[in-house]
């Protein structure tokens, strides 16, 4: 059993992709939480038996571990308990974003059971600007390149303190040079970068399909890498739904936006997403998203199709 938790979701990836690498036999099951599907996690944590290949069963921000449960909620949580107590063939996951702090955990029943349990815990804490440059170094190492200190000094500058987004633009300077250096920085890095993408993920605010579609052939035309859209979109959604769940805690937009350390004009424009789209599109959104990254990074599908297919599901009439 595995918690992993944090801010940063360059990091927390990595680590679903660790585990995903060290069972590679096993099946990968993606499970969205919210308060009305419990049961139906019970059931699915439930079904294993001895003679089933073994399943690695991802649940994604599953609120028991940093919420106060009411009796309903306990109940619940004992049965899931129960369910992961007995099936010893499986290998379970826990994924929350909400979670910013380390060891942040409320004191109830379930994360009791985890920790008596001794259950495994990665911290993917965001990174702070002096840590950037050892993380830039670590990921130029596993690209396979070279890079200078004023080419990472630069880097800093022109992109937002986002790994995701950092990894994304060091692969794409991978196929322009070997030795990164600011020459090859500067010329490939537009300095309004921060600015322009975010121009896709704002369409999806419209819930119109004909000015999504546009925006989407436009980042294609401008050879965006479909990859970095499916990553810029699923973090919207992400904290779309993190706001979701901050609100029903009965806290403020400001709340979060100071605990999150998020600009607050940001914050605003994903609370008016959420608003438009509903929850319920959202967390259907983040499922498939979360399917189809496995099946890009597994081979299994055409990233520029997938995602197409993607928008055509989620928005035309």
């Amino acid at each position: 059993m595995y918690l992993i938790y944090g801010q940063e979701n360059y990091l927390i990836n990595k680590k679903i992709n660790q585990l995903i690498e060290e069972n590679k036999d096993a099946q990968v099951i993606n499970f969205y939480f919210n308060d009305t599907k419990a049961n139906e996690l019970i059931n699915l944590v439930s079904s294993s038996t001895l003679f089933d290949d073994k399943r690695l069963i991802f649940i994604y921000d599953c609120n028991y571990f940093w919420s106060k449960l009411n009796k309903n909620d306990t109940a619940i949580s004992l049965s899931l308990i129960d369910a992961i107590n007995s099936n010893t063939n499986d290998l379970v996951i826990f994924i929350n974003h909400n979670i910013d702090k380390k060891d942040s955990f409320y004191n109830n029943k379930f994360v009791e059971f985890f920790q008596l349990h001794n259950g495994n815990t990665y911290f993917a804490q965001a990174v702070q600007n002096n840590e950037l440059f050892k993380h830039i170094k670590n990921i130029c190492d596993e690209i396979g390149v070279t890079i200078d200190t004023l080419a990472i000094n630069l880097l800093t500058q022109k992109l937002p303190n986002n790994l995701s987004i950092i990894h994304h633009e060091i692969k794409k300077l991978s196929m322009q040079a070997k030795n990164i250096t600011s020459d090859v920085v500067n010329e490939n890095i537009s300095t309004i970068y921060v600015e322009d993408t975010f121009g896709f993920s704002n369409s999806i605010e419209t819930n119109n399909f004909s000015s999504i579609w546009r925006k989407y052939k436009e980042k294609i035309n401008e050879a965006t890498d479909v990859t970095y859209l499916i990553s810029q979109l699923s973090q919207l959604l992400v904290l779309a739904d993190q706001i979701y769940l901050f609100l029903k805690c009965n806290k403020t937009l400001t709340n979060l936006a100071n605990e999150l350390k998020i600009n607050q004009y940001r914050v605003k424009k994903v609370y008016s997403l959420l608003n438009i789209l509903g929850i319920k599109k959202i967390h259907s959104m983040i499922i498939d998203l979360n399917i189809l990254d496995y099946e890009i990074k597994h081979a299994k599908i055409n990233a520029e199709y997938g995602f197409e297919q993607f928008l055509i599901n989620h928005f035309k009439d």
